[in-house]
């Protein structure tokens, strides 16, 4: 986790689900995209109060997989980025096998 990351983490600031490390766990806070997309989201459980964790990255580095009431899905990004996050140091809860 870099410098400015921690920062924010501390300071309790949300970022895009996108910045999460591999493994990393957070609450979600807030889903910032809007129309069909929000709707998207929303319908695959990225809702607020949800926690999300990090699962996989892609062998280019996008898109990557995130594990969220107990389904695994696969998003871009830069549609990632419009989902914010909470990180409160929380790990992904053992017997949630990927």
């Amino acid at each position: 986790m870099g410098r400015v990351r921690k920062e924010q983490a501390k300071a309790g600031a949300s970022i895009g689900m996108n910045g999460l490390a591999l493994g990393e766990s957070a609450l979600i806070a807030e889903v910032v995209a809007s129309g069909e997309l929000k709707r998207r989201l929303v319908e695959l459980g990225y809702c607020e109060g949800e926690r999300v964790t990090k699962v996989l990255v892609s062998p280019l580095g996008d898109p990557s997989a995130y594990l969220v009431r107990g389904t695994v899905t696969a998003i871009r990004n830069a549609d990632a980025a419009m989902v914010m996050v909470k990180v409160d140091g929380g790990a992904a809860k053992r017997g949630e096998d990927v």
